[in-house]
C-alpha cells in the first residue's frame, strides 16, 4: 500500500492506527504472551480508558524500561548529555520519549486487533463527551447471532437498553441531556400505537422493538433500577447531574458506533462523528 492510500485509509477510519496497522499485519501473526496477557486484561475489564491500557501494557511488558531506555531507542546519541542540571531531561527529550512510547502502544495493540479479526472482532478507541477521556475496548465489527450471545445482558437488560437508547436518541436535547432517570424508571406510558408494525402473509406482526417494550412494561421499578445499574457499570450508559439524568455510556460509542451516528438527530451526530 502506497503512503497516500495508508493516509486516505487513516483519515476515513474511525480507529485510525488499528485499520492502517490492519493493512499491514505483522510477519507473525501470533500474538505474543505479552499480547495475549493485555487482550486478557483487555477482556476481563470490558472497557477501560487509553491512560489505564497504556498502564496495562507496561506491566504486560515487565521489562524495566525507562525513560533513558526508551529515549535511546529513538536512536538521538546525544540525549544523554542533554539534560537539565538535575538530571532530568530536556521538554524535547521528554516529547520524543513519549512519541516513541506511544508508536510502540499503537504497534502493541495493532497487532492484536488484527490477530482478532478472524473472530469479527477488533480494539477500538474514541473520545467520550461525557468526562473527555479516550476509552478503548474489544468490540463485534458483525451482527450476526453468535456475536448477539456474547453478553453478560439478560433479554429485559437489552430491552431496557433499546427503549432507553431509542429515547435519548429522540431528539438533540435528550441526546445532550439525556432522559430523567426518574422518567425512566416509569417506562410505562409507552404508547404501543406509535410504534412501527411489521406486515407478512399471515397478518400484522410485533416487531422486535415492540416485542423490547413490552418487556419493559412487565419490569417492576426495582428490577428496571438494578438493570440501569448494570448498564451504567458496564459503561453502556452514564449518569450525569447528580444521577438525576441517564446518557450513553462510553461502551455505547464504541460498540454502537455507526448505530448511533444513523440514529442521531443532526446536532449530536455532527458533535460526535468529530469524536468517534
Amino acid at each position: 500500500m502506497t503512503s497516500a492510500k495508508k493516509r486516505a485509509a487513516s483519515e476515513a477510519s474511525p480507529s485510525r492506527a488499528v485499520h492502517v496497522l490492519a493493512d499491514e499485519p505483522s510477519r507473525d501473526a501470533r500474538l505474543s504472551t505479552r499480547q495475549q496477557c493485555f487482550l486478557q486484561a483487555l477482556l476481563a475489564r470490558g472497557l477501560i480508558t487509553v491512560d489505564d491500557a497504556e498502564e496495562l501494557y507496561r506491566c504486560a511488558r515487565r521489562d524495566g524500561t525507562t525513560w533513558i531506555d526508551a529515549r535511546r531507542r529513538t536512536g538521538d546519541a546525544r540525549s544523554d548529555a542533554r539534560e537539565d542540571s538535575d538530571g532530568a531531561p530536556s521538554s524535547r527529550r521528554r516529547e520524543i520519549v513519549e512519541d516513541a512510547e506511544a508508536r510502540d502502544f499503537a504497534r502493541f495493540w495493532g497487532d492484536i486487533a488484527v490477530a482478532l479479526k478472524f473472530c469479527d472482532l477488533t480494539i477500538r478507541a474514541a473520545k467520550f463527551e461525557g468526562d473527555g477521556k479516550v476509552y478503548m475496548a474489544v468490540v463485534n465489527e458483525s451482527a450476526t447471532s453468535v456475536a448477539k450471545l456474547a453478553t453478560r445482558l439478560s433479554p429485559a437488560e437489552i430491552a431496557l437498553f433499546r427503549v432507553t437508547l431509542d429515547d435519548i436518541l429522540r431528539d438533540d436535547e435528550s441526546a445532550e441531556r439525556g432522559v430523567e432517570f426518574m422518567t425512566a424508571l416509569n417506562y410505562t406510558e409507552l404508547q404501543m400505537s406509535q410504534l412501527p408494525m411489521t406486515q407478512d402473509a399471515s397478518g400484522t406482526q410485533m416487531t422486535q422493538l415492540e416485542k423490547q417494550t413490552q418487556t419493559v412494561q412487565k419490569m417492576s421499578k426495582s428490577d428496571k433500577e438494578t438493570a440501569f445499574k448494570q448498564l451504567v457499570d458496564e459503561g453502556w450508559l452514564s449518569r450525569s447531574n447528580d444521577g438525576r439524568f441517564l446518557r450513553l455510556g462510553p461502551r455505547t460509542f464504541l460498540e454502537l458506533r455507526e448505530f448511533i451516528l444513523d440514529q442521531a438527530p443532526e446536532a449530536a451526530r455532527e458533535r460526535w462523528d468529530k469524536l468517534l
